[in-house]
């Protein structure tokens, strides 16, 4: 036997050492990509979970939500509150929007939950002013995909007639 014979035999443990570390590290890699996931859809979960229940906690928030859903007129500190609650859920929405386009979850729910509160008039009439709030992707989205397929949107959470 020749030495460079032995030579390749002997190179043989330390090229599978190298791909059995990599084989390693390809499972770590989609293990913390999992993990991310699961924390990123816990954390959106988290935050409609608390914007729900201030509705079912705060007698005055559900009355908010049914007034403008019936296009009454709203007090200045009612079209306030309506503002920043229009503001928080679609805040938690461009959140969800976001983690869905960078492949974190899905967005199965995201067109049902936009179409929901923008079916409301007077949510489009805050969307009008407030989109300026939210990066250009998101308002894109929301523009393109949801506005002008409103014709079969209702509140998700409004009793039915």
């Amino acid at each position: 036997m020749s030495w460079d014979a032995v030579g390749a035999v002997a190179e043989m443990p330390g090229g599978l050492a190298t791909i059995a570390t990599l084989i390693y590290l390809a499972r770590q890699i989609r293990q913390a990509a999992e993990a991310t996931r699961l924390q990123t859809l816990q954390a959106i979960r988290s935050t409609s979970t608390q914007l729900r229940l201030s509705a079912v906690q705060t007698e005055e928030i559900a009355a908010l939500m049914m007034k403008a859903a019936e296009q009454a007129e709203l007090t200045p500190t009612e079209r306030a509150r309506l503002n920043l609650m229009y503001a928080a859920i679609f805040d938690s929405l461009s959140e969800i929007y976001e983690a869905a386009a960078k492949g974190f979850i899905g967005d199965n729910s995201l067109e049902l939950h936009l179409g929901s509160y923008l079916s409301q008039q007077a949510c489009r009439d805050w969307w009008a002013k407030g989109q300026t709030l939210f990066p250009p992707e998101f308002v894109e989205h929301v523009e393109l995909h949801v506005l002008p397929n409103l014709e079969k949107a209702t509140p998700h959470w409004h009793p039915s007639p």
